[in-house]
Parts: structure tokens; C-alpha cells; sequence
């Protein structure tokens, strides 16, 4: 059987990937490997694919990121029609697996021609619904003892990660103790993301006191990271410019998030978010971010008055 593994919740996928390789149990010899295979390597790969196994049964070749899928200028049809064309007539003692990390631009057009011929597992990021539900599953299979208040500010300092949650994981359960508020302030950090989409937010919404306070709560935690959040914050401001300058050239959602390789529903909240502000204002917003930045980093102004005065006069800004 054929396959193609494609998403971007990573560990899922990884993990996948190397059940179909335990499963198999071949050696080395019968496991070959193309990563981001470029033209050149399609002729090997259908030679490889077709070729008999070395003394065993069956033989695995598996190609990643490979260029007839991820969207590239220089990647020809003929690519594409050489995989096509094998897997009309596959090869019984050959697996093969395509597998695709979507954290690029891939071509859908040949995606759905792949998909004809492939056995197709998806393994895409958890919402929030899901990841909270993952979450409270692996913690009563593990038998880890936690309270609602401690499970919830656990949530609050996850972010939506498989992969970062199954290493936090493995902390919780050494634990010897039930888990409390103090416990997980202990144990998990916050994460910087989480803090610097709050901030975002409550700058958008005008909210002074808000903004204000989030950042100082973020003082009393993790001080040494200000131009961490600086950047996190800058890019949260650049992807609603990106987004809200496709939006004013005419673009619907389901546009936006075609070309930009997200999901409609992230493009919805995110121009929410920014509602009110044009794209205008907030590509000021980023250039206010990156002047603060260099005069953090020349010593010209303190870093914390720098953020304190960037956000007043974001949130004063009409």
C-alpha cells in the first residue's frame, strides 16, 4: 500500500510515519530515504519504487517534501506524471510514502491527483476544543491527579502543540504529588506567544489598562525577554497587515487563505481582531516596533518605558 501523510501537527505525523516503518521492519537496505527530492531524483525514486527488495519481502522508500507537490516554479508536469504513471501500475513489494509537512506552499492541483491513487491520512493542527480535550485524556491515562484550577491554568500556558505538550507531559507525571495552581507554576512555563497575542489583541481593542497590565504582569515573570516579545508582537501586527491589504484589494477569506497557506477560520479572527484599524495604521504600527527595536538594542531608550510608551500611543491611535 501507497501512502501520503500530510500536515502540520508534527508529532502525529512523525509518529505515523514510523509505525508504517516498524510495521514494515525491513533493514537499512530496504528503506530509502528522498528528502526534498528536486526533478533530478524522480527517475530514481520510480526506479527505486520498481526495483525488487535485497533478500526480504518488501522494500519502503520514502519521499518528503518532494518538489512535484510543494508549489515551485522550476518543478515540471513531467515530474508529477513519472509518480502518476508508477502508481497506476505499483510495484506489490514497494511502499511507498510521500510525506508532506504543510508548512509551505504545496500544489493543490497535484494533490488531488495524487490522492486518486494514495492512501491519504491527514494530521492536522488541533483547535482549541480538540487540543483540550487531548490533553485531559493524556492526563487521566497517565493517571497524573489535577485539579480544575490548576487544569486550567495549565491550558492557558499550553500552546496549541502536540509535540510541546507530550514533553510537558512527561514532566507532570514525575511529580510524585496532585497537581495544584503552585504545582503548575512551578513546572510550566508561559508561554511568550500566548502573552504577546494578549497584548496584541487588547492594543486593537483600545483597551489602555488592559494592555498596560498584561505587560506588567509579564515584567513581574520574565523581564529578560523584551525584545522576544517585541517580535512576537511585531509579527502578530505583520500578519494582520499582510492579511487586511489582501482583504482591501478585494480579497474574501477563503481568498487570503489560499494564498497565504492558513485556514479561512484564522484569517477571520485575525482581521476581527484588527477591525477598525486599515491596513495603513497597522504597517505604522510594525515600523513603530521595528525603530523601538534598534533604539532598544543602541541603548537610546530603556526597553521597558520603550514597550510602555509603544503601547499607549498604539492604543491612542485612530
Amino acid at each position: 500500500m501507497n501512502y501520503l501523510l500530510i500536515g502540520n501537527e508534527y508529532y502525529n505525523l512523525r509518529k505515523r510515519k514510523n509505525e508504517l516503518l516498524s510495521g514494515i521492519q525491513q533493514s537499512d537496505l530496504n528503506v530509502i530515504y528522498y528528502n526534498d527530492a528536486s526533478e533530478s531524483a524522480i527517475d530514481e525514486i520510480v526506479n527505486d519504487c520498481q526495483t525488487v527488495p535485497f533478500f526480504a519481502d518488501k522494500k519502503v522508500i520514502v519521499c518528503t517534501n518532494p518538489l512535484f507537490i510543494v508549489d515551485n516554479k522550476n518543478a515540471g508536469k513531467d515530474d508529477l506524471n513519472k509518480i502518476i504513471n508508477y502508481l497506476r501500475e505499483p510495484t506489490d513489494t514497494t511502499e511507498l510514502i510521500i510525506y508532506v509537512e504543510k508548512n509551505m506552499s504545496l500544489n493543490q492541483n497535484a494533490l488531488k491527483q495524487l490522492i486518486k491513487y494514495l492512501n491519504v491520512e491527514k494530521y492536522d493542527a488541533l483547535n482549541e476544543e480538540e487540543f483540550t480535550e487531548l490533553v485531559k485524556k493524556d492526563l487521566k491515562d497517565a493517571h497524573v491527579e489535577i485539579n480544575n484550577a490548576a487544569l486550567n491554568l495549565l491550558l492557558k500556558r499550553l500552546p496549541l502543540n502536540v509535540e510541546n505538550w507530550k514533553s510537558e507531559l512527561n514532566k507532570l507525571c514525575i511529580y510524585d504529588k496532585p497537581l495544584d495552581k503552585e504545582a503548575i507554576n512551578s513546572l510550566v512555563c508561559r508561554q511568550l506567544e500566548k502573552d504577546a497575542f494578549a497584548l496584541t489583541k487588547a492594543i486593537n481593542k483600545k483597551n489602555l489598562v488592559a494592555a498596560l497590565q498584561i505587560f506588567h504582569d509579564l515584567l513581574t515573570i520574565n523581564k529578560s525577554d523584551l525584545l522576544g516579545l517585541l517580535a512576537l508582537v511585531a509579527i502578530q501586527f505583520r500578519t494582520m497587515s499582510q492579511y487586511k491589504i489582501l482583504q482591501e484589494m478585494g480579497n474574501t477569506n477563503n481568498d487570503i487563505a489560499q494564498k497565504m497557506n492558513v485556514s479561512a477560520g484564522s484569517v477571520y479572527y485575525k482581521l476581527k481582531e484588527c477591525d477598525g484599524r486599515n491596513s495603513g495604521q497597522l504597517l505604522n504600527m510594525l515600523n513603530e516596533l521595528a525603530l523601538l527595536d534598534q533604539n532598544i538594542k543602541s541603548g537610546k531608550i530603556d526597553p521597558v518605558l520603550g514597550m510602555e510608551l509603544f503601547i499607549v500611543k498604539a492604543v491612542r491611535s485612530s
